[in-house]
């Protein structure tokens, strides 16, 4: 009788879901949100490559000269060809025979070096090439090497990277080996040509306290 009641009442019949535990009204609670999953840890960072402790230098650089013709002295000197060795050096000197100005080297046409001389002395960014390919390259300071150094291999490799201060190696120094086109890394420290240290491995020789500047 109870439901003919509330009905003549004016009252809603409850549904079935309003006897179900946990409702209101017939709707389902909400659910609860799902807790946050954490970040995942950031990964370390790479360390730096030894090419890297260095400024760049381009193995693909073109060569300077073209010909033997293509060497210009500076006023007051002559251009000098003197072959030994299989190859011809041409270079400018005063006429008391000082050499000032361009510095090559040639086998046939081929350029092998190209530098400049001051005074007598080389100064300044000296390369070398094998045919079309630069395979080194330093810079002198009154004719010692004083500066940047790099030797490449004739696939553009580098070999060897580091600097020279008054003719002697200082500091870090990249000295990798090629073996049929396959580079084997090594590394080592210097001071004042006195080597520190020696590495095969090029994290080591990244991270490691080197005592030069």
């Amino acid at each position: 009788m109870v439901p003919v009641i509330l009905g003549c009442s004016g009252l809603s019949i409850p549904d079935k879901l309003s006897s179900v535990p946990g409702s209101l009204g017939g709707h389902a609670p909400e659910p609860l949100p799902k807790p946050a999953e954490p970040e995942p840890p950031a990964p370390p960072p790479e360390p730096a490559k030894p090419e890297s402790l260095f400024t760049t230098l381009d193995p693909n650089e073109a060569p300077p000269y073209k010909s033997l013709g293509s060497i210009d002295c500076p006023p007051g000197t002559l251009v000098i060809k003197h072959p030994g060795g299989g190859r011809l050096s041409v270079y400018c000197a005063t006429d008391v025979g000082v050499r000032t100005g361009p510095y090559t080297e040639w086998s046939g046409s081929r350029l092998k070096v190209a530098g400049t001389d001051t005074d007598g002395k080389l100064a300044g960014k000296f390369t070398r090439w094998d045919g079309e390919r630069k395979v080194g390259e330093e810079v002198y300071a009154a004719g010692a090497l004083d500066g940047d150094f790099a030797t490449w291999d004739t696939s553009g490799h580098l070999l060897q990277r580091g600097r020279y201060q008054g003719g002697k190696k200082q500091g870090r120094f990249l000295e990798n080996t090629d073996d049929d086109d396959h580079v084997t890394f090594g590394g080592a420290c210097y001071d004042q040509d006195a080597e520190q240290w020696h590495t095969a491995d090029p994290v080591e020789f990244v991270t490691k306290a080197c005592g030069a500047p």
